[in-house]
């Protein structure tokens, strides 16, 4: 009987034991996991504001309507000084994801910098960064409150995240070689492509934000990683390949994968070299890139003007590529979503002249935005977000 009574008392402490080991674990788990990511909600209408840039020297807004109308004419989007340097030229704008601020990526002969604007009051303050003379804006952090910026030289060079009200910044725990990276929108990890220069190939990394967990997802000798970035929703992942070379403006490819880097595949080919990002749509169902028409043209590949290009869609669920925009001996970028993804605003460069044109993604629908205005780099406000427009509105028809 003794026997019997210690061996149901060891038993017992022994599943008291794995029931506490299982507590110990299940508590682990939930202090160290995070809740699920939920995206931000698309909006369901396009009411709001376009800024574009004219003369590549100023920033002007339209008001558009609910349906995506744009009314009214140009007023400019900016308060106080804003004037630039004459041997600068603005070459691009980001919105902030709260739709508050907007990156204005600023070109100059002897070095480029990043304008803010602020889009409640207009007033425009430049992003200041602690390595080198240039820096170079690669992205929002997800609240929208610091700007992702690239500093430095090409052979020594930090990511550093800035916040825009406080000044503080914060360098990111990535090598020297790192030339472009992107926070995941749950603000947990990052993206970042390495290369030590040409003839190098390139290198694409994932790691916390914090800088732990490094793990390279994609190493390439002949090929360079750029523009890497996550869906909205972070369940996918994109980025160009293009070939390492001395040739300029080249043939890449878009590339997709899962959210965690896994499953990577390239759908299309795609326009390298001359900067043109993947664009995310708002519910991560698609995504807007570049795509050189004019392949077997070989001055293409080293003067700029001579692309001949459209925008294509890609499906990363289905893998599926298609072209949105038929224009013919033109050069089509800049490509930037509505705030309900069911447009798309875009810049299209023909004959010198370069105008905004917005295009329905169900019915291909065109509307031209600008007239001979030399206009480029187009950014949709959400009518929350918008703007104090001093244009002249004007009824939708």
């Amino acid at each position: 009987m003794t026997n019997l009574r210690n061996k149901k008392i060891i038993t017992i402490l022994i599943l008291c034991g794995i029931s506490a080991v299982i507590l110990i674990m299940v508590g682990y788990r939930l202090l160290n996991s995070k809740p699920q990511f939920i995206p931000p909600p698309v909006p369901t209408s396009n009411a709001g504001t376009l800024l574009l840039v004219s003369g590549g020297q100023s920033v002007e807004q339209l008001s558009v309507t609910a349906s995506g109308v744009i009314t009214g004419t140009p007023a400019s989007a900016t308060t106080g000084p804003s004037d630039l340097s004459p041997e600068c030229i603005i070459g691009g704008q980001v919105a902030s994801p709260d739709g508050k601020q907007v990156a204005i990526k600023i070109y100059c002969d002897e070095q480029s910098y990043t304008r803010v604007l602020d889009v409640t009051t207009g007033e425009v303050q430049d992003i200041q960064t602690k390595a080198g003379p240039e820096s170079r804006f690669l992205g929002w952090s997800p609240d929208g409150r610091a700007a992702v910026v690239w500093s430095g030289y090409i052979e020594v060079s930090q990511i550093q995240v800035v916040n825009l009200k406080t000044g503080d910044t914060e360098i990111l725990d990535t090598p020297p070689h790192t030339y472009n990276a992107a926070i995941s929108p749950d603000n947990d990890r990052v993206l970042f492509v390495v290369t030590k220069g040409l003839g190098w190939g390139g290198e694409l990394w994932m790691m916390r934000l914090n800088g732990g967990n490094q793990q390279m997802i994609l190493q390439d000798p002949t090929h360079l990683i750029s523009f890497p970035s996550w869906s909205p929703d972070m369940q996918a992942i994109t980025y160009i390949r293009m070939e390492d070379s001395s040739i300029p403006f080249t043939i890449g490819e878009l590339c997709l994968a899962d959210g965690d880097g896994h499953n990577q595949r390239c759908v299309a080919a795609a326009d390298a070299g001359h900067g043109y990002p993947p664009v995310w749509s708002p519910d991560s169902k698609w995504v807007a890139f570049v795509v050189r028409e004019n392949p077997d043209d070989v001055g293409a590949n080293n003067e700029s003007s001579a692309l001949i290009s459209n925008i294509y869609l890609a499906n990363p669920q289905t893998n599926e590529t298609r072209p949105l925009t038929h224009f013919e001996n033109a050069i089509v970028n800049g490509a930037v979503w509505s705030p309900n993804g069911q447009q798309l605003a875009f810049r299209k460069t023909e004959n010198g002249l370069s105008d905004i044109w917005l295009i329905d993604i169900a019915t291909g629908e065109l509307q031209q935005v600008t007239q001979n205005g030399n206009a480029s780099w187009p950014v949709w406000l959400s009518q929350g977000n918008a703007l104090q427009s001093t244009a002249q509105p004007t009824e939708e028809k």
